[in-house]
């Protein structure tokens, strides 16, 4: 009978286990907040995401949320009307806290020049579970290299604009992107036990290093994660983007032309073709424009062809074609114009231009982000070995 009630208690105790395991709950405090609501909401794409539950703010400033967990890890937002914060549902069985409160900070209110006291709204998780930790420190990362990039670039334009010397500048941006990269070794090398890790890896190192780099850190996971629903996705993110890089072969695609015509990437099948994303706006591309107009008219009768793929925007046809017969670059060009929402320019993850792919006779890519010197001498390699 001993036995049987301590069985009994046992299959109570696991019960209860799977029970909270299956369960995340959502605890939180909103300073002031008492009537209003939460949203929790998750999706892929930032500018849709779908609410999935909400609560409202109890009297006593307090809200919950208690629902069912996701099979896998997801990524969701807790928004209000002026916060929100990333989190990260998945079965861990440990509740997620949150604080929500405001405070004066000086800022610049638009159409003034000087700053003045504004209350903000403030969220924040309250020591999260290391996977969601790491997950966050994932997306501060993924935010930093967004500000040093952008940074970079505006100390060049006022160093520009004040006619001062160049040299400073690019030695500090040299100093900033010397430091990220420190720090991106240290992150994956810290967090390749961590399932949440496989996130950063596909969104931020797949769609912003060489696809060599994702490889290798998505290599140095340990098989728990490789094995994990969260690995086999990088896994399966990674095997798509493989067509999109070095030794693979890119689906075709189809695209207008700017008479209105179409023209298909395996059309070309048979040449070399020097695949370049550019945008009549993009000054860098409209400099690299005389190098590769050069090495299209040195090698174009033995078998180059340049494919334009155009990121302008919808009602910017006519800055398009201008922009062509200014320059004059006269090989195939298309575009969907729509902008960086180009189908193309996302299944080749082309997140800055211009962006060049050198395919081979038979679609394979061969090289890739070759601008100048070294795009030039890669042609003459191809070249003299097609003698």
């Amino acid at each position: 009978m001993k036995n049987n009630q301590i069985l009994l208690c046992c299959a109570m105790l696991a019960l209860a286990a799977c029970s909270s395991a299956d369960k995340y709950t959502i605890r939180g405090t909103w300073e002031d907040g008492a009537g209003q609501t939460v949203y929790l909401k998750t999706g892929d794409d930032p500018k849709q995401l779908v609410t999935i539950d909400s609560a409202v703010v109890k009297s006593d400033n307090s809200f919950t949320i208690r629902c069912k967990a996701p099979a896998e890890m997801t990524p969701a937002v807790l928004v209000t009307p002026e916060s929100r914060t990333e989190l990260l549902l998945y079965r861990s069985g440990r509740p997620v806290d949150v604080k929500i409160w405001s405070e004066m900070r000086r800022k610049l209110k638009p159409g003034q020049t000087d700053s003045v006291d504004v209350k903000v709204q403030l969220m924040k998780l309250v020591n999260p579970d290391p996977e969601t930790a790491v997950y966050l420190s994932g997306r501060d990362m993924a935010s930093g290299h967004a500000f040093i990039s952008l940074g970079g670039m505006f100390m060049l334009m006022n160093a520009q604009e004040q006619g001062l010397s160049l040299d400073s500048v690019f030695n500090v941006k040299k100093q900033m992107e010397e430091a990220f990269e420190q720090s991106l070794e240290k992150f994956l090398d810290s967090t390749k036990n961590f399932r949440s890790s496989t996130f950063f890896i596909r969104d931020f190192v797949l769609k912003t290093r060489s696809f060599a780099e994702a490889q290798r850190w998505y290599d140095s996971l340990t098989p728990a994660v490789k094995e994990s629903p969260e690995g086999q996705m990088l896994f399966s993110a990674i095997e798509r983007d493989s067509k999109f890089n070095v030794g693979g072969t890119p689906d075709n695609f189809t695209l207008p032309t700017p008479d209105g015509d179409t023209l298909a990437l395996y059309s070309l099948r048979g040449h070399i073709v020097l695949l370049d994303f550019w945008a009549s706006w993009c000054g860098p591309c409209l400099a690299e424009a005389p190098n590769v107009k050069k090495i299209y008219e040195k090698y174009h009768d033995k078998g180059l062809e340049v494919l334009g793929v155009s990121l302008d925007k919808e009602g910017d046809h006519d800055k398009w074609v201008a922009a062509i017969e200014k320059h004059g670059l006269n090989w195939k060009h298309v575009s969907s114009l729509k902008g960086w929402d180009c189908p193309v320019a996302k299944q080749f993850n082309v997140t800055g231009i211009p962006r060049m792919y050198i395919l081979d006779r038979e679609g394979k890519i061969i090289a890739q982000d070759l601008r100048g010197e070294e795009l030039a001498k890669k042609m003459d390699e191809i070249f003299a070995d097609a003698q």
